[in-house]
C-alpha cells in the first residue's frame, strides 16, 4: 500500500507541477498580451477622446468669440448710456431751475402790466387761462 500511496503522491505532485507550468505558460502567452492590447486600446481611446475634447473646445471658443465681443460692446454702450443719463439729469436740473426763474419773472411782468393798466384807466382785465 505504501507503494500505491507513493505512486498516487507522485502522480498528484506531477499533475500539480504540470498544472502550475501550464498556468504560467497560459498567463505568459495569452493573458499578458491580451492585457497589453487592452491597455494599448485604452490609451488610444483616451487619446481620441482628448483630441475630440480639444477640437470641441476650439469650436466652442470660436463660436463664443462673437458673443463675447457683443457682450463687451453692450457693456461699453451701457457705461456710455449711464454717463449720458447722469449728464441729462444735470441738464434737466439746470433747465428746471431756469424755468422756475422765468416763471417768477413772468409773474413779475404780469403784475407790472396789471399795475400799468390800472394807472392808464383800463378797468377790465380778462385772462384766458390755459388748461
Amino acid at each position: 500500500m505504501t507503494e500505491w500511496l507513493a505512486v498516487v503522491a507522485g502522480a498528484i505532485t506531477s499533475v500539480t507541477i504540470i498544472g502550475a507550468f501550464l498556468v504560467k505558460v497560459v498567463d505568459k502567452i495569452i493573458i499578458k498580451p491580451m492585457d497589453k492590447r487592452k491597455a494599448d486600446r485604452a490609451k488610444e481611446v483616451e487619446l481620441d477622446r482628448q483630441k475630440f475634447e480639444e477640437s470641441l473646445l476650439e469650436r466652442v471658443e470660436a463660436n463664443q468669440q462673437p458673443l463675447a465681443e457683443s457682450i463687451d460692446r453692450l457693456n461699453q454702450l451701457l457705461e456710455e448710456s449711464q454717463r449720458d443719463r447722469v449728464n441729462l439729469h444735470k441738464i434737466a436740473e439746470v433747465n428746471v431751475k431756469a424755468i422756475g426763474e422765468h416763471e417768477v419773472r413772468l409773474d413779475n411782468h404780469n403784475d407790472r402790466l396789471i399795475v400799468l393798466e390800472v394807472k392808464n384807466g383800463v378797468r377790465t382785465v380778462s385772462y384766458k387761462e390755459e388748461k
